[in-house]
This record gives structure tokens, sequence and C-alpha cells, in this order.
């Protein structure tokens, strides 16, 4: 729950500082460092179980299932935070990221961009919330599986 504490507050740290006065490049980039941050929590969950209930060894199978957890956990409460915020500031979001594509891309390019984000499905705070819950998964999906590798003892 501490790795999804921690990314829910960098997120609207990051939407209402970074973000707004930064732009989109500097909000995407600070969106993924929260994620790796948080989930860095996976790396020090191990390693802790490693020293206190391991008696100074975890397999690679226990760590693996520690990171999971924590991983499955934390995508699954940043799929409800991303489906409320969605929910909240949509239409804030939505506006905010068309001014960025639309002065970013060529008019064709972004024509043809517009059209698709106008669906319902894209429009849809649950498929957002659906991207960022894979998101956070693969992300603490292959930091699990670097810090199961890493502090393995058997």
């Amino acid at each position: 729950m501490r790795a999804a504490g921690l990314l829910i507050l960098l997120g609207l740290f990051n939407w209402f500082v970074i973000a707004r006065p930064l732009g989109y490049q500097a909000a995407e980039i600070a969106g993924y460092l929260s994620m790796i941050l948080a989930l860095s929590m996976i790396f020090f969950a191990i390693r802790h179980f490693r020293a206190q209930y391991g008696n100074g060894s975890v397999s690679f199978g226990q760590g693996f299932r520690i990171g999971i957890l924590i991983t499955l956990i934390t995508s699954g409460v940043f799929y409800v935070y991303t489906t409320l915020y969605f929910t909240i500031w949509g239409d804030d979001f939505k506006a905010w990221a068309d001014t960025h594509f639309r002065t970013t891309m060529p008019t064709e390019q972004y024509q043809e961009f517009a059209m698709q984000m106008e669906q319902p499905l894209y429009s849809s705070a649950l498929f957002q919330g659906l991207i960022m819950f894979l998101t956070v998964f693969f992300i603490g999906l292959i930091i699990t599986l670097i810090s199961a590798t890493v502090l393995k003892k058997s």
C-alpha cells in the first residue's frame, strides 16, 4: 500500500506542480519516474523479507511472489485512482493534452489523432484506468524480476 500511496501522491504532485507550468513532456517524464520510484519499494520489501523472515536468504520464487503482490496491489489502487482522476479532472486533462498535441503535431497527423481521441473508448475513465493499470503492472513486473534475481540467496 505504501507504493500505491506514494504513486498517487507523486501523480497529484505531477499534475498540480509539474504538468501545468512545465508542459506535457516534463509531466510524462515525471510520471514514469514516479512509477519507478514508487515501485522501487519492491526491492526494499524483498530485502526486508530476506533479512527479517528468511534468515538471510530468499529464493527467486519468494522474491517474485512478494514483488508481484506489491505490483498487483499498486496497479489496482492506481487503476481506481486513475478512474477517479479522469472522472474529476478528465476534461481539464484532455484540454491540456489537446493543446500540447495540437501545437506539436503536423496538422494532418493531429486531425487523425483528434478523431481517434473522440472515440468513446479513449475518452472513458475506465479505459484510461486500464491503460495506467497495465503501465504500472509492466514496470512493476520488470522491477520484480530484477529485484528477485539480484536479492535471491539460497
